[in-house]
């Protein structure tokens, strides 16, 4: 009996030994934490944990009201730091935002009476990788000489470019703006409103569960989700794979079957969304991380003309559009939408994919979008302009010794950005638009 309890006494003392030293280990290294796993922590270690890496925390943002029905839309607060990773050489990790909170140097200011064009858009209009002066829509400002400001802003959808510019853009009487569509996943975060849209009003219906709902309060509030990280590491660990389940679990049981094939895609660690840009001096590998395979189920989802699709997502596309087309008939500004191509598609003579099937899957998926924002500027009456050209034949006389992506993080270049700038320049020049 004496050996039991001193093997017990034994068993636990290491154990406790091995969680304290976990403990002290996550305290001194917290960049050892994934940061997928980060987003489910209790909101005080997980604010400690990004302000020690430089990462966006609940104290650098302000949330934004909005009018049409979104999740939550917020903006970082003026003058601050932040931290985006990314892992390319020349890439920009760290920079300063404005007095405001957006991207842009102290020439393109926001305390103008009045600003001549203001640009909307995510990660490929604000500076994501590269330094805010080297944005495309500063470069622009330099090229046209016209008073210009940047409200690009992350993660964002294209009702919530509406948003932002609702709240910062309005007041400065624009006389263009300019709202900047990416290929890669502007479509993606326009399921992600849709859906969230749907979701609060069936959980209007829906009964609580007390179960879940404790469940949830005891691990993100209580003592050892305040103050331990191993606990938080662990149970986020769980958190996150119980996720995964039962998003897939919940696609068989919910409405929104036509989602089905995009989420259980983009769940899929089967798909390959990695490729080369073959030069004729070399080859350069792009998306090494095999990441944001949504984009590969989104093309999947187009070519297989998912039921559902044309009246539920095209549509709350379209919304975003009208609204946008609406505030420039109200406030006498010319509405621009522009196209930014993904990487593979600007890169469209070099690139060959891991998985073959995207050859001819990836440039179908980037013909439907061109089509449908081209033919939706002819119904609603904005300026459509195609970026993909320009950024093709840049691609051209670049080579790889001058790329316009960069291969991991696949966002533009100060090299990309410059293109975009020349050419939107020229475009303006081309519109022979009458500015006041």
């Amino acid at each position: 009996m004496k050996e039991k309890i001193s093997f017990l006494t034994k068993l636990f003392l290491s154990c406790l030994l091995t969680l304290l030293l976990l403990e002290a280990g996550l305290h001194l290294f917290p960049g050892v934490i994934p940061l997928q796993f980060l987003i489910y922590f209790n909101k005080y270690p997980r604010s400690e944990i990004a302000r020690s890496l430089n990462l966006s925390n609940k104290w650098d943002i302000i949330y934004l009201d909005r009018d049409d029905g979104g999740p939550e839309l917020w903006v970082y607060r003026p003058l601050i730091k932040i931290r985006w990773p990314v892992k390319d050489e020349g890439a920009v990790e760290t920079r300063v935002l404005d007095d405001i909170g957006f991207c842009n140097p102290p020439e393109n200011s926001y305390h103008l009476p009045k600003i001549s064009l203001i640009t909307l858009g995510d990660s490929f209009t604000t500076c994501y990788a590269v330094n805010p002066e080297d944005t495309w829509t500063a470069k622009l400002s330099q090229l046209t000489g016209l008073e210009v400001y940047n409200l690009g802003r992350i993660g964002t959808s294209i009702h919530g470019y509406v948003q932002i510019f609702k709240h910062f853009g309005l007041q400065k009487s624009p006389q263009i703006v300019i709202m900047n569509f990416y290929e890669g996943n502007d479509l993606r975060d326009e399921i992600n409103f849709y859906k969230y849209r749907e979701n609060q009003k069936e959980e209007a219906l829906r009964p609580t569960s007390l179960t879940d709902n404790f469940a949830v309060e005891l691990s993100r509030e209580g003592l050892l989700g305040r103050y331990s990280y191993t606990f938080n590491l662990f149970n986020s660990a769980l958190q996150y794979w119980l996720t995964l389940d039962q998003n897939a679990s919940d696609l068989s049981s919910t409405d929104s079957d036509e989602m089905a094939e995009i989420e259980l895609h983009a769940a899929d660690d089967t798909l390959d969304f990695r490729y080369n840009l073959v030069f004729t001096d070399t080859v350069v590998p792009f998306n090494p991380k095999n990441e944001d395979r949504d984009e590969v189920s989104m093309a999947l989802m187009v070519k297989n003309r998912v039921p559902g699709y044309e009246q539920k997502i095209a549509q709350t596309v379209k919304e975003a559009l009208a609204t946008f087309v609406e505030l420039s008939k109200q406030n006498d500004f010319v509405p621009i939408v522009t196209y930014t191509p993904s990487a593979y598609t600007a890169y469209a003579d070099n690139v060959k994919f891991n998985d073959p099937a995207l050859q001819e899957l990836m440039p179908a998926f980037s013909a439907y979008q061109y089509k449908f924002l081209k033919t939706e500027g002819q119904n609603l009456g904005y300026t459509f302009i195609d970026l993909t050209p320009a950024l093709q034949v840049a691609a051209r006389i670049k080579g790889s010794t001058d790329l316009l992506y960069f291969p991991v993080n696949r966002h533009l270049t100060p090299s990309g950005h410059a293109v975009i700038a020349e050419e939107l320049s020229r475009s303006l020049q081309n519109l022979h638009l009458a500015l006041r």
